[in-house]
């Protein structure tokens, strides 16, 4: 499983790397760690997390939602929120590098019954297909 930590300084870590080949498809998982809190936020409550990325070749945007697993999951002594990606040939058609970023959405209403939007993004470069 290749895993990608959000850490608190805004970087995302590629750990537990392994091989994504050209044209796997539902072979393995992308495991998205983030910390419960982040940037004064409550990551539990952003209801709504996708991951959106630049193909290698073509360069198309193309958008892939995460799912929230229900345990937390041990990590550098911390516990973290865990979001699964399984890998599909939609993300392994081009081979080459990956301009990735992680996006989260919470949406509330205040006292008034004003609907809020708050959104979080962090960019990053990752190779991940060869």
């Amino acid at each position: 499983m290749y895993t990608i930590t959000l850490l608190n300084d805004r970087r995302l870590y590629g750990a537990h790397k392994e091989a994504i080949m050209q044209y796997d498809n539902m072979v393995g998982k992308i495991q998205f760690l983030i910390p419960q809190t982040y940037d004064g936020n409550d990551m539990r409550n952003f209801t709504t997390v996708s991951l959106e990325y630049i193909s290698p070749i073509s360069h198309l945007y193309k958008q892939e939602f995460l799912t929230l697993s229900e345990e937390l999951v041990e990590y550098a002594d911390e516990q973290y929120l865990e979001y699964l990606l399984p890998i599909g040939s939609k993300m392994t058609a081009e081979n080459g590098d990956i301009e990735l970023q992680l996006s989260f959405y919470q949406v509330y209403m205040d006292e008034d019954g004003v609907l809020s939007l708050i959104h979080i993004s962090e960019p990053t470069r990752r190779r991940g297909i060869s």
